[in-house]
């Protein structure tokens, strides 16, 4: 979680320091390199999380 700035407050239609869901995925390729990177901020009012336990 972290506190919405004023540029994700603003995109978002939050207040500033509004709780975010901050996601931050990296894809490696084959050879071991980063692919792709991101930054995801959800609105923790507009997502609802589940959470699957598949470990046996």
């Amino acid at each position: 979680m972290v506190g919405a700035d004023k540029e994700k407050s603003e995109f978002l239609n939050v207040s500033k320091g509004y709780p975010l869901l901050c996601l931050e995925d990296t894809i490696f390729g084959m050879k071991d390199e980063v692919v792709e990177y991101s930054n995801v901020f959800f609105r923790g009012d507009r997502i609802k999380l589940e959470i699957l336990d598949t470990y046996h």
